[in-house]
Formats: structure tokens, C-alpha cells, sequence
């Protein structure tokens, strides 16, 4: 069996282990397993390619859950379809990009219509398919919060529409079925493969400052059963409509193995443009599709998506938060930041000194001392010799003795300590042992006849002092 000492031990280092592992695991990267659409995402709908490309480029690129510090301007901050749910509830984030931008940084949004501006009327879930953001209105009627990312970002009337899938017997977005049949539609979208999925090519024409683009990205590949498109418009506060300083806009088909829906081949769309915003630019991508691992491999996307993300192979920072992967629900993830990091090490530190100082070494087990104890017999016969010396009256000594040992022998047989009826204390002691019971009795009996008398000698004291004792 283990000692105590080696149980402490055995414990502390459990913790220890356990501490320790809880807190690597929050150093590593926010991962979301290689399938959300994040940088981190492997499958279609993910981003990894374009990380790992700039990567292979040599251009520094940097995965980060916090907004981009003012004190750092001139590089490229990313956010890659951001969550419209969080979106909802971090408008302080969002805010504190603008002053970065106007100081001369550059920020990169590739947003869809849901994410790009959440409107009051809109009852849509969100990318991901979580449920709508929503609050408790004047009227104590549940609306979606409104988000309006263009106007914190200084963007108003820059817009993103959807006109709509090309797709013969493609679903329109107004589609008004039930939901059941809305959803047997998604499980077979989902059970054909984001592999099978279909795409289209289509000419591209780059205008502003995205000119010298037209040698490299002559087409791009975009899903085929959907149509995102940047479209500007006067802003609500009544000021001229902002114009963009480069654009990248489709001019209908192009050639390739892939086909193109019908109705395409004269339609050509905005899909990326670069807005200036003080001494920093501002680029809307109205498709994450192009960037997406599904399309970066076809036609010119990765060239576009470089040239869109770090035109001179600036630093690049791509922003998890907005991904979802910011909250950890672990509270030792403060760990991971330095100033946490710092304060917890230098109270864990003063913990263990102060421990040291005060706390005793553990030593060996100190063996069990055995207690020894006297009988009552014994110690009521060590009193009275010890009283039958002095001058107290002997037969008061005598009576006292007695009194303690009929009150013991009650208790023990369930009377009430000051019983004094000694039949019934002997038909009690009887039911175990007759002899003894009417032994105890005349015991008792002898010395109250004795007590009365005046001339006990130290010797009468004594015998009678341990008859008495002798009854328990």
C-alpha cells in the first residue's frame, strides 16, 4: 500500500501534467480540423491553398485573431468570408480597421451579400448555416441585428447583389418551397461532392490601378450556380457615389473544358474593385470563391488571388476571429498572450517561494506510539491511598468511592446514573452473570452498613476501596 507521502507526490505531478498539457494544447494554432473555411480549411470551401501559395511565393503571411495593430500600417489584412454571426456582435473589432486603413494600411474582404450587410429584413441563417443573429426590438418583436459592414468601413454604397443562378432548373433565391424540400436539396448538393461541383470560366478585364493585371489574368473560375456582383450605388447620406481605383470585372465566356450557363455569355459583372480610404486602400472581393481551394487551381485564380491579396509581396495577416476561431472556451488560452502569460508565471512563482519558505519537508512516517491507559480500577485505588494519607474524613472517602462505582455500573447496564435501587441493578446485572450480580450487590450492601462508622484505619480504607473496584 502506498504511503501518504508518495500519494501527495503521485498527485501534484497529475496536476502538474495536467496544466501543462491544457496549456500546449492552447499554444497550438486555433485549428478547426482542416474543415472549416478558414486559412486552415483543406477541403472546398477553405483557404489553405491561398496560404500555402503566398507561402511558396515567399511572401510573409501570418494567421492572427486580433485586429491589426495601428503602430503597423502598410501591410495587407485579410478577412476571408467572415462570419455573419460574429460579425453581429464585434463591431468594435471592425471599427478599429478603419483608422489602420487610413493610416496607410490595406484591407483585403471577401464577403458575400449575407456577410457583407446584414439587413433588417433579411431572415437568412448564416454561411455556415447557423441561425440568424437576432435581438428583442422597440416592439418586443425578434429582428435580425443589423450590421452594416460597408458603413463601418467607410464603403457606403458599395454593394454586393446576387443576381441570381444561370442553372436551367436551378433554385432562384426567392425560392418560397418548404423547407423540408429546401433541405433534401442540401443533402443532395452535399452527398454529390464538392469535387463534382460545377464551374464556369469567364473572361476578365482589369481597369485603375489593377492594369498591368491584364497580362497575367486573362480568366477566372467561379461557381456556376451563383452570381455575385459589386455593384455601386449613392450612398445613403446623399454624397457622390464612391468610384474604385481598380476594378476586375468578367466580359462573358471564356473557353476552356469547363461550361458556361446559360445566359452568361454576354453578361459581364464587377467582382473585385479597390476603393482609397486616406492613405490606404480598401479591396471588396464579392465572391470567397475565387480565393477557395475548389478554385484556385483553375483557370488564373491563383495568380489573381495573389495580385488581389499582395500586389508587391507585402507582409499579409489573415484573420482568424472572424472564422470563429477566437473564442477558445478555455481559460488558460490567456496564457497564450504575453502580458498574461508574464503576470501568471510571476504569481506562480511567488506561490512556490512562499510555499518553500514556510512549508515543513515531508520526512518519514513517525511510527505509532502505543497510549497507555489504567483501568478504572486501578485508578480509583490509586486515589484512595493516595486520600487515605491525608486528613479527610476516611469514611467520606469511602462513600465517595462508592457513589462512582454504583453510578458506572448503572450506565452500564442502561439505569440512570443516580438509580440507587440495587434490587433492580442486580436483576440487570443477573441476565449475564447471577454469581456476580449478587456478589456486586452484597458488596454495596456491606459497605453502606460500614460507612457510618468512625474508625477507619488506613488498611479497612484500602480493602474496602478495592471490593468496591473489584465490582466493575
Amino acid at each position: 500500500m502506498p504511503s501518504p507521502r508518495s500519494a501527495i507526490i503521485v498527485a501534484v505531478l497529475l496536476c502538474v501534467v495536467v496544466i501543462a498539457t491544457a496549456t500546449l494544447s492552447t499554444l497550438a494554432p486555433p485549428d478547426s480540423g482542416g474543415v472549416g473555411r478558414d486559412s486552415y480549411g483543406v477541403e472546398a470551401h477553405g483557404y489553405r491553398g491561398l496560404f500555402d501559395t503566398l507561402a511558396a511565393l515567399g511572401i510573409p503571411a501570418v494567421r492572427q485573431l486580433a485586429p491589426p495593430s495601428l503602430q503597423v500600417p502598410g501591410a495587407t489584412f485579410v478577412l476571408l468570408g467572415p462570419s455573419r454571426t460574429i460579425l453581429g456582435y464585434n463591431s468594435t473589432y471592425l471599427t478599429s480597421l478603419r483608422p489602420w486603413v487610413e493610416q496607410g494600411g490595406r484591407l483585403v474582404v471577401a464577403a458575400t451579400p449575407k456577410n457583407w450587410q446584414v439587413r433588417s429584413d433579411d431572415d437568412g441563417g448564416d454561411d455556415n448555416g447557423k441561425s440568424p443573429i437576432r435581438r428583442r426590438g422597440p416592439e418586443d418583436n425578434p429582428v435580425v441585428r443589423p450590421v452594416l459592414l460597408p458603413e463601418i468601413l467607410g464603403l457606403d454604397g458599395v454593394v454586393i447583389e446576387d443576381r441570381g443562378s444561370r442553372i436551367p432548373g436551378a433554385t432562384p433565391p426567392g425560392d418560397d418551397s418548404s423547407l423540408i424540400a429546401r433541405g433534401r436539396r442540401a443533402v443532395e448538393e452535399a452527398l454529390a461532392g464538392s469535387g463534382e461541383s460545377p464551374i464556369w470560366l469567364s473572361d476578365v478585364v482589369c481597369s485603375g490601378n489593377w492594369s498591368f493585371l491584364s497580362a497575367e489574368v486573362r480568366q477566372v473560375a467561379l461557381p456556376v450556380n451563383r452570381r455575385y456582383e459589386l455593384v455601386i450605388t449613392p450612398p445613403t447620406s446623399g454624397l457622390p457615389a464612391l468610384e474604385p481605383v481598380a476594378t476586375l470585372c468578367t466580359t462573358g465566356a471564356g473557353g476552356g473544358a469547363a461550361e458556361t450557363p446559360e445566359g452568361t455569355s454576354a453578361d459581364g459583372r464587377m467582382i473585385a474593385g479597390e476603393f482609397a480610404v486616406g492613405k490606404g486602400s480598401i479591396v471588396v472581393i464579392a465572391d470567397p470563391a475565387l480565393l477557395a481551394n475548389r478554385y484556385l487551381g483553375e483557370a488564373d485564380n491563383a495568380v489573381a488571388a495573389v495580385r488581389l491579396v499582395a500586389p508587391r509581396g507585402e507582409r499579409v495577416v489573415i484573420d482568424e476571429f472572424f472564422h470563429g476561431l477566437g473564442p477558445r472556451g478555455n481559460s488558460l488560452s490567456l496564457l497564450t498572450r504575453p502580458g498574461y502569460a508574464v503576470l501568471a508565471l510571476g504569481l506562480l512563482g511567488a506561490v512556490l517561494l512562499t510555499v518553500w519558505r514556510e512549508g515543513t519537508r515531508l520526512g518519514p512516517p513517525i511510527a505509532d506510539r502505543p497510549v497507555s491507559r489504567r483501568g478504572i480500577g486501578e485508578y480509583l485505588d490509586a486515589m484512595g491511598h493516595l486520600l487515605s494519607r491525608g486528613r479527610r474524613d476516611r469514611a467520606g472517602i469511602v462513600a465517595e468511592v462508592r457513589d462512582g462505582v454504583l453510578r458506572e455500573l448503572n450506565v452500564r447496564v442502561g439505569l440512570p446514573p443516580e438509580h440507587v435501587d440495587l434490587d433492580q441493578l442486580q436483576g440487570k446485572l443477573a441476565r449475564r452473570d447471577p454469581i456476580r450480580a449478587r456478589h456486586v450487590v452484597d458488596t454495596i450492601r456491606a459497605v453502606d452498613r460500614d460507612v457510618g462508622r468512625s474508625d477507619w484505619s488506613t488498611s479497612q480504607t484500602l480493602n474496602t476501596i478495592r471490593r468496591l473496584t473489584a465490582c466493575l
